[in-house]
């Protein structure tokens, strides 16, 4: 497909993805189906300028905002019946491509630059003329208009950049426009700094550094299960069949980066349960759990069940995990994953309104006994960690929300917690950054009940080599993507006293 329609379907798409609350990843494959005359680079194209666009929203949408209200460039536009997607959007997408073309923090989209040489048949220095030549060709502008916008576009992009560089040249003395800037060139909410800020996340490189990261792609992580024992060797030598290589993470054993994205539902090492898609930092809550092969253990928020197969994988196929979630349609994926990984020991049951199990049978008698060794929380939460995945997450969230999640939060957390054995692990997480839903709770937790006790999280990962430099004793943690790559992640460990 030519640019110009490649520009249309995006903006079009960009459009939907504003206004639909779910997952965009699952809205954007929605559209992609009814696209068949899509070939699969022209996809990717699509994604990729969608997802950046929309991880960079806040300052695209201002760029474009400022053009349109400082000069009458657009006035006089094309009556152009095929342009599906609203004049704004198709702008916003076209000013993305501009600023990806031009010399800018946004050229590390070089795939991009890929389908452009390969679909149009240009070099890279043609790259930014070819833009132009579709935008002039869409809404029938003329020269001079098209270098005015260009200059305006980049003068005002420019402006703001350097005024955030210019701030840290204050030595963490805040400037009056400190977030605000930051707000406009990453596309980070201000009132999510304010409420780290309450928190004492007071200093320049860390927002500065934590709102790029989440302006970027995010990797494809997987685990490597423990009890197949298939060797290294023979997963990069399947892996390559598909041009792709693997990296070792930083942090959990059984993580690894894939050096590209790959379809991998009909891959045989997905299919047999060797590797499962998941985050490094989300695989670091079962190794912060330690499970010991015999424990029965609770997953109380299980979803889709990917905790749960990491535990019976460190169990080695041994003990026993009852996964509980509300959603029949995520809990249902358990028996399937567990069948292909060979995972005997996963009990999977739907529960009520009030978090109980809605089948009385064998197994609930560790209800009834609050027998568990072990009790895991990953509670539902804002998804705040994974706004590289899901950028709509920040634009989307608000305050009230999030104080609402930590209500629901607590009382998971207090529900759950009375069915541990004494001696037994109580861990907490969740895919947030935010502290109302993560160190607050847990620590307002720990105040109303006394039985229980902070447990470090070293205790967990020291059994198997992962090693922290600033953990020391602390009893919760919280991952950040400008640190260890990871998506935003919160862990807080704990155990029941015997006394």
């Amino acid at each position: 497909m030519k640019l110009i329609g490649l520009i249309e379907n995006t903006a079009l798409l960009l459009s939907i993805a504003k206004r639909n609350p779910a997952p965009t990843d699952k809205v954007a494959a929605e559209f992609l189906k009814s696209k068949r005359n899509l070939g699969s680079n022209d996809r990717r194209f699509v994604l990729d300028i969608l997802f950046v666009t929309l991880r960079n929203l806040t300052l695209v949408e201002h760029l474009t905002n400022l053009i349109i209200r400082n000069s009458n460039i657009f006035n006089n536009f094309s009556k152009n019946d095929s342009l599906k997607a609203k004049t704004e959007d198709v702008i916003t997408i076209i000013n993305t491509l501009l600023l990806i073309a031009s010399n800018t923090d946004f050229n590390r989209y070089s795939n991009v630059f890929e389908y452009l040489n390969q679909k149009e048949k240009s070099s890279n220095s043609d790259i930014n003329k070819l833009i132009l030549e579709v935008v002039q060709h869409t809404f029938c502008l003329t020269n001079d208009i098209l270098t005015y916008w260009k200059k305006n576009l980049y003068f005002n992009y420019e402006l703001i950049k350097n005024s955030f560089l210019n701030i840290n040249n204050f030595d963490n003395n805040f400037d009056i426009n400190f977030l605000k800037n930051i707000e406009l060139l990453h596309s980070f909410p201000e009132w999510i700094m304010k409420e780290l800020l309450k928190n004492k996340y007071a200093d320049f490189d860390f927002f500065s550094k934590l709102s790029y990261a989440f302006t970027q792609n995010a990797p494809i992580t997987i685990r490597i299960t423990k009890h197949k024992n298939i060797k290294i060797e023979q997963i990069e030598e399947e892996l390559s069949k598909n041009n792709v290589s693997i990296e070792k993470c930083s942090l959990s054993p059984a993580a690894y980066n894939l050096s590209k994205r790959i379809f991998l539902n009909e891959n045989p090492l997905y299919k047999n349960g060797i590797i499962e898609i998941q985050d490094e930092a989300s695989q670091l809550v079962s190794y912060a759990l330690a499970p010991e092969e015999n424990w029965v253990i609770l997953d109380a928020c299980a979803g889709a069940g990917g905790k749960s197969l990491h535990l019976a994988d460190l169990q080695m196929n041994r003990g026993k995990i009852i996964a509980l979630d509300k959603e029949y349609n995520r809990l249902k994926e358990i028996p399937k994953r567990a069948k292909n990984g060979n995972i005997t020991t996963i009990f999977p049951y739907l529960v009520d309104k009030q978090n109980n199990p809605i089948i009385d049978d064998e197994n609930i008698k560790h209800f009834k006994n609050k027998s568990f060794d072990a009790v895991l929380i990953d509670a539902p939460c804002s998804g705040m960690g994974t706004l590289r995945r899901d950028p709509m997450k920040k634009y989307r969230t608000t305050p009230r929300l999030i104080e609402k999640l930590s209500e629901i939060q607590y009382s998971i957390l207090e529900h759950y917690s009375q069915f541990l054995k004494k001696g037994g692990v109580l861990v907490y997480a969740t895919c947030s950054i935010m502290p109302k839903e993560n160190e607050e709770v847990v620590e307002k937790f720990l105040s109303q009940h006394p039985e229980f006790a902070p447990s470090p999280i070293e205790e967990g990962f020291s059994k198997y080599g992962i090693n922290l430099p600033d953990l020391g004793n602390k009893y919760y943690y919280t991952f950040y993507p400008h640190k260890y790559g990871t998506d935003g992640f919160f862990i807080a460990r704990m155990t029941k006293k015997f006394d």
